[in-house]
């Protein structure tokens, strides 16, 4: 992945979305596994915790506080989040959260 300069505020709202995932899987999932990924795409960071817990149900969806500060974070910096069920079991928490290429941004 390349090195690119991301803002403090969108470092720091990423990091409480995925700690704050991290925190929700441990304390509500009965996970035994997890998983963290990151890529890079089209000026998109792309970031998914996955587990192989209980899963998510609509109406934990719809109640979830934690779920809420999710959009909020990631709407602070002009991304997305997500909640689903991973096929084959469990939750996929997703955050899209754009990215400027060196060349692009403004100094």
């Amino acid at each position: 992945m390349p090195d690119l300069p991301l803002d403090a505020t969108v470092r720091h709202s990423v990091f409480l979305a995925v700690r704050e995932a991290f925190n929700n899987m441990v304390k509500h999932s009965g996970a035994t596994t997890a998983w963290l990924n990151v890529s890079l795409a089209d000026e998109l960071l792309d970031i998914s915790v996955e587990d192989d817990g209980k899963g998510v149900t609509d109406y934990e969806l719809s109640r979830g506080h934690g779920l809420k500060n999710f959009q909020v974070r990631m709407q602070a910096c002009g991304g997305t989040s997500s909640v689903s069920p991973r096929e084959g079991g469990g939750t996929v928490v997703r955050f899209l959260v754009p990215v400027l290429a060196p060349e692009s941004q403004s100094s």
